[in-house]
């Protein structure tokens, strides 16, 4: 089972090409490494971009789950998420969020970024400013020192973009190629006591829920009938999203890993 989320950014042409792009590929060749497909997904987006001219960029993340193995492998690139939910001895159940966001909040990111001669910032004047002006924006706000409000996300300049690594987005990597990058990162783990999964773009936590909350919500849906209502929870998902303070566009993918004879997702 493949399951796989997109998030468009200044656009839906690069998402909507590497989501055919990676069903072609694992079509052909079911086995394929992860990196490998995202890194032909970036190649065959990039080349697409370069005829048609377009500047969209787009987040992925790719699962797959080899049932008889008990085994879940996920790839991704950008900052949607994959979260896992195993049970505990007590019946509840854990979040794990297998995933680490590929934008300017990270440290690790915000670090290559700047090593890589980009700057980092919640608008362009912070981002271009000195130690001293920063250390004002302190003691002033935000606001007044650098025209921006202190809860606006982090971006990278040049490009005012959340994202650090993405796929397309060919005006930026021409611009400097080493700071908005497609290498995605892996990840291998076993289902042991898992009972569900959820794909997600970033817009699910951009308000106040949070990945355990989040789980905690889909387990008490799936919990209200006998035969799990994966459509309805998704929905509760994304409409408890939005309800929290979320104004992004919301994707979310979930899958349950209770029966893998009959896999289940909506």
């Amino acid at each position: 089972t493949v399951c796989a989320v997109f998030d468009g950014c200044g656009g839906a042409r690069a998402s909507a090409i590497a989501a055919k792009s990676v069903g072609r590929a694992l079509g052909e060749s079911p086995d394929v490494a992860l990196d490998e497909l995202l890194a032909a997904t970036e190649r065959e987006t990039i080349e697409a971009a370069s005829r048609g001219k377009f500047v969209d960029a787009t987040t992925a993340v790719v699962v797959r789950v080899d049932w008889a193995r008990r085994r879940l492998e996920c790839g991704w690139i950008g900052d949607s998420r994959c979260v896992l939910a195993s049970r505990r001895e007590d019946g509840t159940f854990a979040a794990e969020v297998l995933t680490r966001d590929h934008n300017a909040a990270d440290k690790g990111e915000e670090k290559r970024i700047r090593d890589a001669g980009g700057r980092v910032g919640r608008s362009e004047a912070e981002a271009n400013s000195g130690s001293s002006r920063k250390m004002l924006g302190k003691v002033v706000g935000a606001a007044a020192a650098f025209g921006t409000h202190k809860n606006n996300p982090k971006r990278v300049y040049p490009g005012g973009i959340t994202l650090t690594r993405a796929i397309g987005g060919l005006p930026l990597k021409r611009m400097n190629p080493d700071l908005i990058i497609a290498q995605p990162e892996t990840v291998s783990t076993r289902l042991d006591r898992a009972a569900f999964l959820f794909l997600a773009s970033d817009g699910l936590f951009e308000g106040s829920l949070d990945p355990q909350a989040a789980v905690d919500l889909v387990a008490g849906v799936l919990a209200e009938s006998s035969r799990p209502d994966l459509d309805r929870a998704a929905q509760t998902l994304v409409w408890t999203a939005q309800v929290q303070g979320s104004e992004d566009n919301t994707t979310c993918v979930l899958l349950h890993l209770d029966d893998p004879a009959r896999p289940k997702r909506a």
